[in-house]
């Protein structure tokens, strides 16, 4: 009996001894150094233009580092427990807004964050604002032409090019610079982006309408010498045609004048009348008979005297 208490005792105290010598399992952990225990207590604040910061810290475990916006970059993002400094790199920014982002530290259980806040970047102003090609431009009516321009410095901030035309009954302009001719006479096109500005002046000139037609109030007119008269008057066709007036001739002369459309008969005879209007014209064929007098008597007759 003494000899299996002491079997006993001494295989309790056997597995008591093995217990103490067992070596402890650590605990995850993030211990920052004291400069970068103030990235995880109050963030980090860098420049628009992008910046690099270590973020060094001890774990006892393996950890990885990770970030919730693709601005935001580590290296190295994993590793086995240790002394651990880890490079976080911000992006520039291109906005006009400021950004945040966050880069996680996890080992284990255990996970602590530093919150990253990126500036704004500055807004490039608009120094000037020049349209392409010449400044005189000449365009016949219903034409078109989309103009262009170009804004320095390269890469300013704007939203938008504003287009107006100091004579749209002249010439009009879309906001997207499509300027149409109207019809004849001239405007000036300016554009403004951020209050700088820039012109052109487009010229319509006059499109020639050509006289497509001529007619006369008569074609044919029998006058008698000396006393007949009649007024022919012209139409022409269109109405917009270009021409200087009407112009009136006769031929051969003698037989019949005319001016300003009235025709009166001088003698016997046949003469055609001619109206002229820009490119057309017209005729009335005019016969002079003789004068007669109420007796019926042709005055151009040859009298005959008689003796008393």
């Amino acid at each position: 009996m003494k000899k299996l208490l002491s079997l006993c005792i001494g295989a309790a105290l056997l597995c008591f001894l093995a217990g103490c010598n067992k070596a402890k399992e650590p605990s995850p952990e993030i211990i920052p150094d004291s400069a970068s225990a103030a990235y995880f207590n109050s963030g980090v604040d860098v420049p628009a233009s992008g910046q690099e910061f270590s973020v060094k810290f001890s774990s006892s475990l393996a950890w990885e580092a990770t970030s919730d916006v693709k601005w935001l970059t580590v290296s190295p993002g994993s590793d086995e427990g240790g002394e651990v400094s880890v490079t976080v790199k911000a992006d520039s920014n291109p906005d006009l807004a400021k950004r945040s982002g966050h880069v996680f530290f996890t080992s284990g259980d255990v996970s602590k964050s530093v919150e990253v806040r990126q500036a704004a970047r500055e807004k490039v102003v608009v120094q000037s604002v020049t349209i392409d090609g010449d400044k005189e431009i000449t365009l016949a009516e219903k034409a078109s032409v989309k103009l262009t321009y170009t804004i320095k410095p390269k890469g300013a901030d704007w939203k938008t090019a504003s287009w107006s035309s100091s004579s749209p009954e002249n010439a009009t302009v879309s906001q997207e610079g499509l300027v149409t001719a109207v019809k004849e006479g001239s405007a000036v096109i300016t554009i403004d982006v951020d209050g700088k500005t820039d012109q052109v002046t487009v010229t319509i000139p006059h499109t020639h309408v050509a006289v497509t037609s001529v007619t006369l109030n008569k074609e044919s007119l029998s006058l008698e010498a000396t006393v007949g008269s009649f007024l022919l008057e012209a139409t022409v066709l269109p109405e917009n045609a270009d021409y200087d007036g009407v112009v009136w001739s006769v031929s051969p002369e003698g037989i019949a004048s005319v001016e300003n459309g009235l025709v009166k008969a001088l003698k016997e005879g046949v003469a055609v009348v001619t109206a002229t209007a820009g490119e057309g014209s017209a005729t009335c064929t005019v016969t002079v008979t003789p004068y007669q007098n109420n007796a019926g008597e042709d005055l151009n007759d040859p009298i005959d005297i008689k003796p008393w």
